[in-house]
């Protein structure tokens, strides 16, 4: 077993310091716990994880807007870059408008799987 400092702050102000125990293997665990606290522990943390997961299925997946913008200026058409050549400006509005949006929302859906 290892031992892992960590600060301990409240209010933004570090106010101490915690020794937390980092178990190498499962035997050292059971060794350390009795089987009850070892399960509440872990189901109280799988629960956690769980509904964590079940929640990211319904929160938009964070990404720059410089990221996004890559993303939009791929899914255009030949026809659709061509026809902004010489006007920048009218890219970016294009690119930034409602219907590129949709199209960079359903590929981010596309390669999550959803």
């Amino acid at each position: 077993m290892k031992e892992d400092v960590k600060k301990v702050r409240h209010a933004g102000e570090v106010v101490g310091e915690a020794t937390i125990p980092v178990y190498e293997t499962i035997t050292e665990l059971v060794e350390s716990e009795s089987d009850e606290r070892i399960l509440n522990m872990f189901n109280k943390q799988n629960c956690v994880r769980i509904m964590g997961n079940e929640r990211a299925k319904h929160t938009p997946t964070k990404m720059g807007k410089g990221k996004r913008w890559d993303l939009a200026f791929n899914t255009l058409t030949p026809e659709e870059a061509a026809s902004f050549a010489g006007n920048v400006e009218g890219l970016k509005e294009f690119l930034e408008g409602d219907e590129i949006a949709a199209r960079v929302d359903a590929l981010i859906q596309e390669e999550s799987g959803e």
